[in-house]
């Protein structure tokens, strides 16, 4: 019950989403870079309602936290709170309505997003849609903000090495 409940998560560098280290990240981006920006994604869940999810690197860790619909913290403040002297943030949308949070918005179908998984990070998600419980819920929202992040560092790497 404890673990369903928690909605705060700590990586180190050295943990793979996929094919991807979150340390590379580091590497590809730069340091400043990244320790100025916070990544978010919103997800609309038809029971949970609204998920948003958020991460910001710190001297080479990964600070995951959760936001729920119906939580006693409204959320412009809990954003507020994450974003403090961050000065860029990039969002991921899949529901094709942009992300208000976000200065640079990835908006991509969720289908898309699945094969970009599978094709650039070597990420399946097994089972995924099949789980219907609270803790499922919310990790598929952890799991999109991975993606986005992962996806930065290795499309940006790509796009350098062009």
């Amino acid at each position: 019950m404890k673990r369903e409940e928690r909605r705060r998560w700590e990586f180190p560098p050295d943990f793979a989403h996929g094919e991807v280290m979150l340390g590379e990240a580091y590497d590809v981006l730069g340091a400043r870079w990244l320790e100025q920006a916070i990544f978010v994604s919103r997800f609309q869940d038809e029971l949970l309602g609204e998920i948003v999810t958020a991460g910001r690197f710190d001297d080479y860790f990964l600070t995951v936290e959760q936001w729920v619909e119906g939580d006693e913290e409204p959320l412009e403040s809990w954003w507020t709170s994450r974003a403090r002297g961050r000065s860029r943030s990039v969002g991921l949308s899949t529901g094709g309505e942009g992300e208000p949070l976000a200065e640079l918005v990835i908006e991509v179908h969720p289908a898309r997003l699945r094969e970009l998984e599978q094709g650039v990070l070597g990420v399946t998600r097994e089972g995924a849609s099949a789980d219907e419980s609270r803790f499922s819920r919310r990790r598929r929202a952890h799991i999109d903000l991975l993606s986005l992040i992962a996806l930065t560092t290795r499309l940006s790497d790509r796009a350098a090495a062009a």
